[in-house]
C-alpha cells in the first residue's frame, strides 16, 4: 500500500509506450538543452567581441564602481533571463506535453520570477565582491574568491534543500503511519533513529519522485518527495531511501565537497590567468570594470565544461556505490529493480544513455546498467546460498 493507501503494481514492470515517449522526450529535451546554451554562450561571446558590453560598461563609469558593478550585474542577470525565457517556456510545454509537468502557466511563471529575484540577490553580492578582491591589487586574490565561494556553495547545499527550496515548495514532517514506521525502521538500522522525516510537495510541478538527506549535524532531515510515497510500493520506497541514505553512511558529501574545493581552486586560478592579459590588453578600462566579470564568466564556464566528464565520471561511480549499498542493506534486489523501473517511467527518463549523452552530461549510471547491477547481486547472493 501507498501513502494514499491505494495499490500499486509490484514488482513494476515497463511499460512499452512510456518508453518510446520517455525515449522522445529526453532526445528532444537534451536538443534543446544544447541548442539553449549554445546560443546564451554565442550572444556572450558576441558582446564581448564586439565591446558591447565594454560600452555599457563606460557608460555606467561615472558612478562610483560599487553602483556601476551592481547595475551591470543586473542588468546581464535580466539580458539572459530574457534571453532564456522562450527556451524555458518551450520546455516547460514538451514537459506539459509529455505529461511531466503538472504547472499552470501561471504557476511556471511565477517560478520563473523568484528564480530571477534569488539569482539577482547571489550575482549582486557576488560580482561586488569579486571586483574588490580584484582591485585591492593581492597577487591571491583568487585563492580569497576561492575560499568565498567554498564557503557559499558549502552554505548553499545544505541551506537549500530545505531553506529556499521552501520558496517554490511546502516541506511538511512526515504524517503518522504504516509508511513513516518502514522508514523508522530502515532509519534505525543504521543507528539514525532521531533522524527527522519530512515530505516535499513535488507534485505541485510535476510528476518526478525522488528522496534526499539535508541539514547538518542533529538537524539532518530526509525528505521524500510526494510522488514517492504516492506511486511507489513501500519495498521501493525503502530500496530508494536506502540509496539516499548510502550517500550519507559513506560520507559522500564530504568527499562532494573535497571535489567542490579543487574544482573552486583550479576555477578560480584559471581566472586569474585570464585577468592579466584583460588589463593588459585595454579590453577592459580598468579593475573595476564590470564587463570583466563577463570574460570570467566564459573563462570558468568554459573549464568547468572541460572537467564535466571526470566530474560525471565519478559521480557515476558513486552513485552505483549507493546503489550497492542499498541491495546490501534491504537485501531486496527485486524492490531495487522494480523501483528503478518505476522511477525512470515516472519521471520519463531514457533508460540507456549512451556515447557524449553519457559522457557529458550524465551524473547518474544508466537505469539499464542499475538493473543489471541489481540483477548481478540477485545472482551472486543465489550462489552464496
Amino acid at each position: 500500500m501507498t501513502e494514499n493507501d491505494q495499490p500499486v503494481a509490484y514488482p513494476y514492470e515497463f511499460d512499452a509506450r512510456t518508453r518510446v515517449r520517455a525515449r522522445e522526450l529526453s532526445g528532444r529535451s537534451y536538443r534543446a538543452a544544447i541548442l539553449s546554451t549554445a546560443l546564451e554562450t554565442l550572444v556572450l561571446v558576441i558582446l564581448l567581441a564586439l565591446g558591447i558590453a565594454e560600452r555599457y560598461a563606460l557608460l555606467l563609469r561615472g558612478l562610483p564602481w560599487q553602483a556601476s558593478a551592481a547595475l551591470f550585474t543586473l542588468s546581464a542577470v535580466l539580458f539572459f533571463f530574457l534571453l532564456g525565457i522562450a527556451s524555458s517556456y518551450w520546455r516547460y510545454r514538451l514537459r506539459k506535453e509529455y505529461g511531466v509537468s503538472t504547472q499552470g502557466w501561471t504557476a511556471w511563471l511565477w517560478d520563473q520570477f523568484r528564480g530571477l529575484l534569488l539569482s539577482s540577490a547571489f550575482s549582486i553580492p557576488a560580482a561586488l565582491f569579486l571586483l574588490y578582491l580584484i582591485s585591492s591589487g593581492g597577487v591571491y586574490w583568487w585563492l580569497e574568491a576561492a575560499a568565498a565561494f567554498i564557503f557559499a556553495g558549502a552554505a548553499y547545499s545544505r541551506l537549500f534543500p530545505l531553506l529556499f527550496a521552501r520558496f517554490f515548495y511546502r516541506i511538511r514532517p512526515m504524517h503518522e503511519g504504516e509508511m513513516k514506521e518502514r522508514v523508522r525502521k530502515v532509519l534505525s538500522r543504521l543507528g539514525l533513529e532521531r533522524m527527522e522525516v519530512f515530505t516535499m510537495n513535488e507534485s505541485s510541478r510535476s510528476g518526478n519522485a525522488n528522496a534526499f538527506v539535508t541539514g547538518l549535524g542533529r538537524g539532518r532531515k530526509i525528505v521524500l518527495f510526494d510522488n514517492l510515497l504516492e506511486k511507489f510500493a513501500p519495498p521501493e520506497v525503502e530500496s530508494i531511501l536506502a540509496h539516499e541514505l548510502g550517500h550519507y553512511v559513506r560520507r559522500d558529501t564530504a568527499a562532494a565537497a573535497a571535489i567542490g574545493v579543487g574544482t573552486a581552486l583550479s576555477t578560480a586560478f584559471i581566472m586569474s590567468l585570464v585577468l592579466r592579459p584583460l588589463l593588459d590588453s585595454g579590453a577592459v578600462y580598468s579593475v573595476h570594470d564590470p564587463s570583466m566579470l563577463l570574460w570570467l564568466l566564459l573563462a570558468a564556464g568554459a573549464f568547468q565544461f572541460a572537467l564535466s566528464p571526470l566530474l560525471n565520471m565519478h559521480s557515476r561511480r558513486v552513485e552505483r556505490r549507493a546503489d550497492l549499498f542499498a541491495l546490501g542493506l534491504t537485501g531486496d534486489p527485486v524492490a531495487f529493480i522494480s523501483g528503478e523501473k518505476r522511477l525512470c517511467d515516472i519521471n520519463m527518463m531514457d533508460d540507456s544513455v549512451r556515447g557524449l549523452r553519457k559522457i557529458l552530461f550524465a551524473s547518474h549510471p544508466p537505469t539499464a546498467d542499475r538493473i543489471a547491477d541489481g540483477e548481478r547481486w540477485s545472482g551472486h547472493k543465489q550462489d552464496q546460498v
